[in-house]
């Protein structure tokens, strides 16, 4: 390779960025610790700019942001799966940031090949996912804090009448139940239950809030809509999957999308004996999360469709739990066709 070519590594961090600059020949040309400022960064590497050939970063919350400001300055910028990183740079014997980042360099050298890119979602985008995390952080709070407020009642002998299905109904059934025990025992129960109670509420409002703000989404958005056509698809699904892909032509075939997202067996090999495993969980979970629950909901639809009767007969054939799981991958592979063609669901046609 002729020419003065360089690739650079970036160890991120919340207070300071460790980079380093080899050469052709993996020849450390400099390295620098900067602060924690995509400006700084970018005022280092500027000088090597005409010969930057690559920079090479590993995921995580703070490399997002530097890759995005050094992609709009017009640096090649490669993000990495960190997992994948981690077994890269296990190869060296010291573990320090300037180690990390002389890796990272090295993968943009020669590992970039062998190492497949994350894919850098627009900002837009990032927002829009971060309200369905927040929402799933906001939904396993709630369950934890009222599980423990109906436990602390419950040992007091109080059971709770009705279905919970809003703040104004929790207020309600355990105001009744916090009144049940008051009378049975001479202690000031309701000043137990009350911050639990509060926080409850709160937390309900705000997690209906997000889920609006989702659901407005997912009515406006046009892909969204063809892809609540398909059974079991509901707004929260549609706009999880969307958010998860980003780009459906980073694709080329759709049945790749199963693999993507962790739907698919790992196959253990070797020799003579052959067998698929648990699927990898790969990718992430929360969307996985959400295709198996619109699974189950297609499985169980009373509406017929192609999809639900395909899976009813895989379920006899082995059980219901894969079923799930394997509807739940032909629910992806259907999404990102019908996103990438532009076409709809299907109800007639049997071959699926």
């Amino acid at each position: 390779m002729e020419g003065n070519f360089r690739w650079a590594g970036v160890d991120t961090s919340t207070r300071a960025y460790a980079i380093c600059v080899v050469d052709q020949f993996g020849v450390v040309i400099d390295e620098a610790d900067l602060p924690a400022r995509a400006a700084d960064a970018d005022a280092y590497l500027s000088s090597f700019s005409t010969d930057l050939m690559g920079i090479a970063l590993e995921t995580g919350t703070t490399s997002i942001h530097l890759s995005r400001a050094l992609a709009a300055q017009g640096y090649p910028v490669a993000v990495y799966d960190a997992f994948k990183v981690h077994r890269f740079l296990q190869l060296r014997r010291n573990k320090t940031d300037s180690n990390d980042a002389k890796g990272l360099a090295e993968i943009a050298r020669i590992g970039g090949a062998q190492l497949p890119q994350v894919y850098i979602k627009p900002v837009q985008l990032s927002v829009l996912r971060s309200k369905l995390v927040i929402c799933d952080r906001l939904i396993k709070m709630r369950k934890v804090n009222e599980g423990a407020m109906m436990s602390l009642l419950h040992s007091f002998g109080v059971r709770g009448d009705g279905r919970v299905s809003s703040a104004t109904s929790l207020r309600r059934i355990v105001g009744k139940m916090i009144r049940t025990a008051e009378r049975a025992y001479d202690v000031p129960i309701r000043q137990l239950v009350a911050p639990l109670l509060s926080l409850s509420i709160h937390l309900r409002r705000e997690e209906r809030r997000f889920e609006k703000e989702i659901m407005e989404y997912a009515t406006k958005d046009e892909t969204c809509r063809r892809l609540m056509e398909i059974p079991g698809v509901g707004p929260i699904t549609a706009v999880s999957f969307v958010t998860a892909i980003g780009d459906p032509s980073r694709f080329e075939k759709a049945v790749n999308v199963g693999a993507y997202l962790g739907l698919t067996p790992k196959i253990w090999r070797t020799g003579v004996y052959s067998r698929n495993r648990r699927i990898s969980k790969l990718g992430s979970s929360l969307t996985r999360k959400h295709l198996h629950g619109a699974a189950r909901q297609a499985l169980d639809s009373r509406t017929a469709s192609p999809l639900q009767t395909w899976a009813r007969e895989l379920a006899e054939r082995t059980n219901r739990r894969r079923a799930i799981i394997a509807l739940a991958r032909k629910l992806a592979v259907v999404m990102l066709t019908i996103w990438k063609n532009g076409s709809r669901f299907d109800f007639s046609h049997r071959k699926t």
